[in-house]
């Protein structure tokens, strides 16, 4: 079942990463969790879509994070590297 909702899944989260290449990577965490909790996946269809959804939305969520905390760890080497003038 996970597997036919991959490619809408995909299309998702390539519409809300850049690159969206990385979208590949994210896809293949959802399926780890997909395949991870298998038994708490509805059974039904279009359920089990929205289930993989909220999967990647928590995934992207999980990725802008990551990103915000490189971003801030960057500066601060920056800043401290920036010689007086």
């Amino acid at each position: 079942m996970a597997l036919e909702h991959s490619p809408r899944v995909l299309a998702y989260l390539r519409r809300r990463v850049d690159p969206p290449e990385e979208a590949a990577d994210l896809l293949q965490s959802v399926l780890s969790i997909t395949w991870r909790k298998l038994e708490e996946v509805p059974k039904a269809h279009e359920a089990a879509l929205c289930w993989m959804l909220v999967v990647a939305r928590g995934e992207l969520n999980n990725l802008r994070r990551a990103q915000a905390r490189r971003y801030k760890v960057t500066e601060a080497i920056a800043d401290a590297l920036r010689v007086p003038t």
